[in-house]
């Protein structure tokens, strides 16, 4: 409690009384005395006596050490240096600008080892330094030039340097937690389990279907590569055939006729009917069969159409060849020659 006002310390009680915690202030070689015959029936509690220094206090609290920390840490005030002050922690002048206008006040500045010149017109400090470091004594120069920058790196309250709990000592740097620093490690820390779990395959309620998912594309991806025919690929290996038969009839000049072009459209739409079969009714078969034999008929009737016409272009060939060669124009000769090239 060293360097402690009066009128702080008054209100700190207060708050203290309010989350019942009790504050006892007395002689330090009383404490130590109180300490040792205390360590009979609470084994360990006489290493406290090593951090009884400067004006120390007792607080007994049934809060844990930690949250009593906070408790503590966060009723304290900022407050200006004085000549002679611990410095609390390292007190650091950041650079950048001023409200100072040129003058002494440079060499005041460099007087603490800061660096300054003018910028704007005005002074401004060109690098951070730390004019005081944790644990040293605040001097006259260094109290001035805090306060005309208006720095205030003391704490007005009680400072915990130490806590004794369940036979433990914890204590200030292990008391002191960055509650943000902690959760964002904490978040990280389950982000990379659960990033390794996935990764190794270790299945629990968090990752399974995310491990699943990863697996079923891993299936699909194989299955796709070797050519294996399942129903969550066959569509694809449709398509990819389909586009790799256009572009090898495209590069090789290959011209397809338009009733080839129909019988393969309609033996598409017979493969898409035979895959829409899977995922109809019972009710549907029939009607989907029917549907299918008519296409079959009409392809079977397009076939008819396309070899009565050859036949056709075969007998006027071989009449051309019967006129051509003898002059004559007898009917029996023609329709033997037509039977012959038909056979």
């Amino acid at each position: 409690m060293e360097g402690m006002p009066t009128a702080q310390l008054q209100k700190m009680r207060e708050k203290l009384r309010e989350n019942d915690i009790a504050l006892l202030v007395s002689k330090r070689r009383v404490m130590k005395i109180a300490l040792e015959k205390a360590k009979t029936e609470k084994k360990g509690v006489e290493e406290i006596e090593k951090y009884l220094l400067g004006m120390p206090a007792l607080i007994f609290s049934k809060k844990d050490s930690f949250k009593l920390y906070k408790l503590l840490k966060t009723s304290k005030t900022e407050a200006s240096a004085k000549p002679g002050q611990i410095a609390p922690r390292d007190i650091e002048i950041k650079a950048g600008p001023t409200n100072f206008m040129p003058g002494p006040i440079i060499s005041e500045l460099a007087a603490v080892g800061l660096k300054a010149g003018v910028e704007a017109g005005k002074v401004a400090i060109k690098e951070n330094k730390i004019i005081c470091r944790e644990g040293e004594k605040i001097s006259q120069k260094i109290s001035d030039m805090l306060t005309k920058l208006n720095i205030k790196p003391m704490e007005i309250g009680l400072n915990l340097v130490a806590s004794f709990e369940n036979g433990t000592i914890f204590k200030k740097d292990v008391l002191d937690i960055d509650e943000k620093k902690f959760m964002e490690n904490l978040i990280k820390s389950a982000s990379e389990s659960f990033n390794l779990s996935v990764e190794i395959g270790y299945l629990t309620k968090e990752n399974i279907e995310l491990v699943v998912r990863n697996v079923f594309y891993s299936c699909k991806g194989l299955a796709e590569e070797s050519k294996f025919l399942a129903d969550v690929v066959v569509e694809d290996m449709l398509s990819n055939a389909e586009r790799s038969a256009k572009s090898i009839v495209k590069s090789a000049g290959l011209e397809i006729s338009k009733t080839e072009q129909k019988l393969i459209k309609e033996e598409d739409a017979i493969l898409k009917e035979e895959k829409k079969l899977e995922r109809t009714g019972k009710d549907e078969v029939s009607k989907a069969v029917k549907e299918i034999e008519e296409k079959a008929l009409e392809k079977e009737r397009i076939d008819d159409e396309r070899k009565i016409t050859t036949e056709e272009k075969i007998a006027k060939m071989v009449n051309a060849q019967k006129k051509h060669a003898t002059g004559e124009d007898k009917k029996e000769s023609a329709e033997y020659l037509v039977n012959e090239a038909k056979d």
